[in-house]
């Protein structure tokens, strides 16, 4: 590359829909923003989870991608958790370690996608464990 080369930023960007819910990945300049958000002061139900998982190790893999930053969509509240509704509904031993697989999906997304990942918070976090 020659210096003084203007350097071309890749845009790519990729949303997936849960009713209001979402989860979106922009890539621009070497840096992949993940956005995600639930109406539920970001509660996050299993499906918004794993797809959260999946956009963290698609990512991962763009060579163009040096940084991943995980942000969610609102002011108040980062995150509130996994789904008290779905924490309501387990019933037997199958649909709690499908309910406790959530975040551990996504922190094992993080852990392997080889990128440095940033969580920009804002508002309350609410972890659990």
């Amino acid at each position: 590359s020659n210096y003084g080369e203007k350097i071309k930023p890749i845009r790519i960007s990729m949303r997936q829909n849960f009713g209001e819910a979402f989860v979106e990945t922009l890539i621009e300049n070497h840096i992949a923003t993940i956005t995600f958000f639930h109406p539920q002061s970001n509660s996050l139900p299993g499906e918004v989870l794993c797809t959260l998982a999946n956009h963290i190790h698609t990512a991962g893999k763009e060579k163009d991608v040096h940084v991943i930053v995980l942000k969610s969509e609102g002011e108040k509240v980062f995150c509130a958790g996994a789904s008290f509704d779905e924490l309501a509904a387990i019933h037997d031993e199958a649909s709690g370690l499908e309910f406790f697989s959530g975040f551990a999906k996504v922190i094992n997304a993080m852990r392997t996608c080889g990128k440095i990942v940033i969580a920009r918070i804002q508002g309350k976090c609410v972890g659990g464990g």
